[in-house]
Order: C-alpha cells, then sequence, then structure tokens
C-alpha cells in the first residue's frame, strides 16, 4: 500500500467527561467526535492503486467510444485478517498474533460489519476528457450515478496542493444484526492524481484514487480557545488505537500557541496541564484523554523561564534568541534585533548561539557588531548543547519573551514570526504584559 499524505481530519468536538485518578494529580476525559463534510486543504490521504477488474461484464457501464477500466480500492486494508480467522486454526493463530501486536478493538469489526469491503468505480478517457463514476449504491451499474469530469490537459500531479479533490457520498452495505442496510459515508475523489509507481497495468491516465473520508469541527478543552483535529487511516471504518495522531492549534490570542503535531502517547502541554492521547471507543465514538497537572517552571508561555549561566538575572521586560552563526533564516531576525535594540533600549536582549566552529561564531560577532550578551553553546563532552537541551530547543530561530518576573510572555519558532514579534516590540503595539 502506498501512503502519500494531504490532510484528512477528524475535528473535535469538546465538552467531554472527567474522571479523577484516585492520586487526585491526573484525571482521564473523553470528547465526542462530530463528524461533518471535510474541508478544503484538510484531508489525510492513505492512497492505493485501483485493482483492476479483468472481467467486468457483471457490471453495467455506460456505452461510449473510449478506453475505460472497471476497478475497486478497499475500505478497511484489514478485514480480511477479520473475515478469515475462523477459516484454518493457522489463521485463527495469525489473526489473535495480529490483534495484539496492534492494540485492536476487535469490536470495531462487528460494529462496522461490512457485507462488502470494496468501493467500485469506473474510469474512461475520450477526446482527453477522463470521466470518473463510483458505484455509490452497489447495485453494479454505473448507468446511474453522478459523472465527474476532469480535462487531461490541466495535467497530472503528486503535489498536495494542486490535486483536484470531489467529495461525494456512498451507501456501503454493512450488516446490522443480520439485517442488510447501507451505511452512508463520504468519500473523496482525486480525479488528477499520478503516481509512476501506481500503474496497475493499464493507461496511465486512468489512474484515479478513491478513500473514505470524513471531517469533523469543533473546540478542545475550553470553548473558542482549542481547536483539536484527529485524523487516522479510515477512521470510520477501522483504526489502531497505538496509530492516533492529530492536530491542536489555540484560537485565544491571550495564549500565544501555535499549531503543534500529536502522536499517539505524547504529551502536549497547555498551561501547567499536560495531555495526551489514550483510545478511542467506536461504540460511542468517544476519544478518551488523560491529563495531569505540572509544575509551571518551563518553556512554554504563561510559565517561569529556568535559570541557567548567563540568564540567571534578567531585568525588565527580555527577549531570549536562540541562533546560530550558520543559520540562514536567523539573520533576518538578528537585523531586526538589531534596530529594536536601538529603538527599545528598555528591553534587553539574549543570544545563546549553537556553534559548530568557535572561528566562525567570533566573526559572526565581529561582523554584525552584537553588543548584548551572547552565550556560545558548544557541543560538551556528552555531545550535546547544553542550553539547547535544557531549553528543549529543536529548531532556530526561536524567539522568547519576558516579563521581569521571568513568566513566558510569548514564544515565536519560526522567522515571521519571530519578526511578528519584534515589530511589536518595536511599535509599542505588544500588548500581552
Amino acid at each position: 500500500m502506498k501512503n502519500s499524505f494531504i490532510f484528512k481530519v477528524f475535528q473535535i468536538i469538546c465538552f467531554g467527561l472527567c474522571i479523577l485518578d484516585c492520586n487526585g494529580q491526573d484525571s482521564i476525559f473523553s470528547i465526542p467526535l462530530k463528524f461533518s463534510e471535510p474541508q478544503p486543504g484538510c484531508n489525510n490521504i492513505n492512497l492505493s492503486a485501483i485493482q483492476k477488474i479483468t472481467n467486468s461484464t457483471d457490471f453495467v457501464v455506460p456505452q461510449v467510444q473510449s478506453e475505460y477500466l472497471v476497478g475497486y480500492v478497499k475500505i478497511n486494508p484489514y478485514q480480511h485478517y477479520y473475515d478469515d480467522r475462523n477459516s484454518s486454526p493457522s489463521m485463527r493463530n495469525k489473526y489473535l498474533k495480529w490483534v495484539k501486536k496492534n492494540n485492536i478493538d476487535t469490536s470495531q469489526f462487528v460494529l462496522n460489519y461490512l457485507s462488502s469491503n470494496k468501493i467500485y468505480i469506473y474510469v474512461s478517457l475520450y477526446n482527453k476528457i477522463k470521466t470518473v463514476i463510483i458505484d455509490t449504491d452497489s447495485d453494479s451499474s454505473f448507468c446511474d450515478e453522478t459523472v465527474f469530469e476532469y480535462d487531461m490537459r490541466e495535467g497530472t500531479t503528486t503535489n498536495a496542493e494542486n490535486l483536484k479533490i470531489i467529495n461525494t457520498d456512498i451507501g456501503i452495505p454493512v450488516d446490522s444484526s443480520g439485517i442488510l442496510v447501507r451505511k452512508k459515508i463520504n468519500i473523496s475523489i482525486l480525479v488528477n492524481y499520478y503516481d509512476e509507481a501506481d500503474k496497475g497495468g493499464f493507461n496511465d491516465s486512468l489512474q484515479c484514487s478513491i478513500f473514505p473520508n470524513l471531517t469533523g469541527n469543533g473546540y478542545f478543552l475550553l470553548p473558542d480557545t482549542v481547536s483539536f483535529s484527529l485524523y487516522c487511516q479510515n477512521f470510520n471504518q477501522f483504526y489502531q488505537n497505538d496509530k492516533l495522531n492529530g492536530v491542536f492549534w489555540i484560537s485565544n490570542p491571550d495564549l500565544h500557541y501555535k499549531r503543534t503535531v500529536l502522536k499517539y502517547g505524547r504529551e502536549f502541554q497547555i498551561g501547567h496541564n499536560k495531555y495526551s492521547l489514550l483510545k478511542y471507543n467506536p461504540h460511542n465514538q468517544l476519544l478518551f484523554f488523560k491529563v495531569r497537572k505540572v509544575d509551571s517552571i518551563g518553556i512554554t508561555p504563561g510559565n517561569y523561564f529556568p535559570k541557567s549561566a548567563g540568564l540567571d538575572t534578567l531585568n525588565g521586560l527580555s527577549v531570549v534568541f536562540f541562533t546560530g552563526s550558520w543559520c540562514v533564516p536567523c539573520k533576518a531576525v538578528l537585523d531586526s534585533l538589531l534596530i529594536l535594540h536601538k529603538l527599545r533600549p528598555d528591553i534587553k536582549i539574549y543570544s545563546i548561539n549553537k556553534e559548530y566552529d568557535t572561528t566562525e561564531f567570533l566573526n559572526y560577532l565581529n561582523i554584525n557588531r552584537i553588543d548584548w550578551p551572547v552565550i556560545y553553546d558548544g557541543k560538551t563532552t556528552d555531545k550535546t548543547f547544553y542550553y539547547f537541551a535544557k531549553y528543549e530547543i529543536t529548531g532556530v530561530p526561536e524567539l522568547f519573551l519576558l516579563n521581569s518576573q521571568r513568566r513566558i510572555l510569548r514564544k515565536e519558532t519560526n522567522r515571521g514570526d519571530c519578526i511578528d514579534l519584534i515589530e511589536e516590540l518595536k511599535k509599542g503595539t505588544f500588548d500581552g504584559l
């Protein structure tokens, strides 16, 4: 299976159930997922090549003079493990090992039991126009369906930003307590996707990809404060708890956070709390998080900036700049800081330079005529950089704005955002004090 990533999301709505741990420090709370139509640019695609059906006589296709194919993609790539589990003792053993290894909640297969694990697709090409039709009602006919067209003269691509995505609904057959019903799900169709490895033995121009897609919207933790999105392969039909991942960003400007990527089991901090994804319950579509209180000392806005040699006494409003003489994007931030230093001498500036060569570092100081404190952070005996490790700096430029009590007012982690903050300080428009 070939993976390619645009963004498909499951955004989540907040207000969950909170259950306190017996020690009073940790708690677990749940968030109900709210599904909705996908938004442009918010897709996470798990692509697989169309499996061509050699003998398509069982399907009713449009009567046109064109090259075409009939094929399918699988909804749940692991459904066969469940379907074949009782076919033999060896398959049963293989199934149980797979469940244990991948932390699978097997009830999801019963809950979303698919009578058909395939989405059928018809693709044709005539006079440079690609026609795509999905069998949305599983009646083996493409003549009673919506027709989607794409002009191949506009080109094909693997670039996420240039992909032509069409969203539509299909009804997949599921077994509900012995009764065959149709479950509506949303799918996305990529009509101009091309990949050399996904030819499948047919005309390259007939390439097309479809994938199950659901998205949502809402807020996490506090209304209008934290927007959280979760995405996972074919989430409505199949999930693995240890593969949960997503993103969150805070929309409250007073908290000054940026978009952060999350992964299963990895903690993320908001204020004095740390959160981590625990599991998803398919029965009631609840996502569970664990939260724990943490010390207020740290590198998160609102926290107390840790002390270290050269940064033990900070007086008044201060800027701490993590950089390096070798960093190209950092030069623009440095130029802005040099201007700020002249306009606002009341703001103290400190630089911490991650350096690999002492001579280059000294040349850097002389060329730029930096007259504020600069700390040289070279490799220690254990081959780490002391200051960058202590303050958990993983990239440069990175800028911290501190008040007179060493509280972190802002933290910026790229050239544009760093310069924007400096401009606010130059103009005196920063209102976070």
